[in-house]
């Protein structure tokens, strides 16, 4: 559906995603922010991940390093990190030359008597982390003996991370839900649009035999709508049908009295002078061009009415056939008329509908074209494509789309005068939709020219 290229959906599932996403994300976030405990918790827990690490790092560059270049690289370390590490000797003198709390003093003292790890929390923001650093040996070394951090309570981006990281899987199962509800409330809101798109598009193409059942049947909009779309379709087939069944009586109505009028000119044609003469004449003109509209409306009524048959067979060919026929009205009226066609022009379709179809449109081409006539055929993977183009003066922009409405007349005498009754155009355009092609005029620079496309 249009909506699919969319994207009313892709819209509305993001917006939903987004928008539950979000709330999702910010209900954790307040809940989180207003638990003191819990960030107590991830305080710790951020805590203890640096700890690791840069209890990790200063092993390794104690192990790989002299003293003097270990001592500068952990006052260097520490100078750069909110979390402050000293060096002290196996006499408890502090050898990096930064000052130290009353509490990191006694934390040393503590390990320095029991040989062990110590950790001291002596605040909610501060923690005290001491260990012996020992050689590769496994001995401990007499001016760098013991190392103590002070790590401060993280900043709230690490805080955040432990959080992603301790919550991830909750997370991702929540994106996962909220993706599914996303996905169910845009389906369940452009399945009807979509439905109701592709029945217009049946309207469009002069199909009313449409079902919105399942639409129909919801309790909301939507089904109103769909209700109200149903109604409007079969009010059209009705006027669709009262319309043929009017094109129909008025072709029977009038197909009797015109032949007794036929019969009668040439009564009084055999029996009158010169001056009675040309005035009959006059009315067996008008009674030829009734009796075209008449073959005209029938025509109509035939392409709207009735199941058509369709059949293999070449385009070109039909056109071909068509061809002496065009030559000798074209040389009746000092024209020209070329037909270039192409090698392969199989086509699935009603013989007797196209080949009404094209003969409309050259004749309208005959009775405007100045001197000559061209009929093309083309096709490619989808379409086959026959132009009929004119040197006549072409067709106003604004009434482009209007000359395929029956009895539309661009100016009021001009069909008069070149015998059109208005209805060829939409004959042929009739014909083109019940083959699922399009019918459409342009002004080109090299004439006016009508347009049949035909699926392949």
């Amino acid at each position: 559906m249009r909506l699919g290229k969319g994207g009313i959906f892709l819209k509305i599932f993001i917006s939903f995603w987004i928008s539950l996403i979000a709330f999702s994300i910010l209900s954790i976030f307040l809940y989180v922010m207003s638990d003191k405990d819990f960030i107590r918790i991830l305080s710790i827990k951020a805590q203890h991940s640096n700890e690791i690490n840069l209890n990790i790092l200063f092993v390794d560059r104690h192990l790989t390093m002299d003293t003097d270049s270990f001592i500068k690289y952990v006052r260097k370390v520490s100078a750069k990190s909110p979390n402050k590490t000293y060096i002290f000797d196996k006499n408890l003198e502090e050898i990096t030359g930064q000052p130290f709390s009353e509490e990191a003093m006694e934390t040393v003292t503590t390990l320095a008597k029991q040989k062990l790890r110590v950790v001291r929390q002596i605040s909610d923001s501060q923690i005290l982390n001491a260990f012996v650093l020992r050689d590769s040996a496994g001995n401990m070394p007499e001016k760098a003996s013991y190392l103590l951090t002070v790590y401060n309570r993280p900043e709230r981006r690490v805080i955040a991370m432990v959080w992603f990281k301790e919550y991830f899987q909750e997370i991702m199962l929540h994106i996962i839900i909220i993706s599914l509800i996303s996905f169910y409330l845009a389906r369940h809101l452009t399945i009807p649009l979509k439905e109701i798109n592709e029945a217009s598009d049946r309207i469009s193409q002069g199909s009313f035999d449409i079902s919105l059942s399942e639409v129909a049947h919801r309790n909301d909009e939507f089904g109103e709508l769909a209700h109200k779309f149903m109604l409007m379709a079969e009010r059209l087939e009705e006027n669709r049908q009262q319309q043929i069944r009017m094109f129909r009586d008025i072709s029977h109505e009038l197909r009797s009295p015109l032949t007794r009028m036929r019969l009668a000119i040439e009564l009084a044609l055999a029996k009158a002078d010169q001056p009675t003469a040309k005035l009959l004449n006059r009315i067996e003109t008008e009674w030829n061009r009734m009796g075209t509209m008449i073959a005209d409306l029938k025509a109509v009524s035939d392409c709207t009415g009735k199941q058509i048959q369709f059949e293999h067979f070449d385009l070109c060919s039909l056109i071909e056939n068509l061809m002496p026929d065009f030559h000798f009205e074209a040389e009746a009226s000092g024209k020209k008329i070329i037909f270039n066609g192409c090698s392969c022009c199989k086509i699935h379709g009603n013989k007797r509908l196209l080949s009404s179809a094209i003969e409309n449109i050259v004749r309208n081409s005959l009775r405007y074209a100045a001197g000559r006539i061209e009929i093309i055929v083309n096709t490619d993977d989808l379409f086959f494509t026959v132009e009929v183009l004119d040197d006549g003066h072409g067709v106003q922009e604004e009434n482009l789309e209007r000359i395929f409405v029956p009895f539309f007349r661009e100016n009021s005498d001009r069909d008069r005068q070149t015998g059109g009754t208005g209805l060829g155009l939409a004959i042929a355009k009739r014909a083109a939709d019940l083959h699922r092609g399009e019918l459409y005029a342009a002004n080109t620079d090299k004439g006016f020219c009508i347009t049949m496309k035909l699926p392949v």
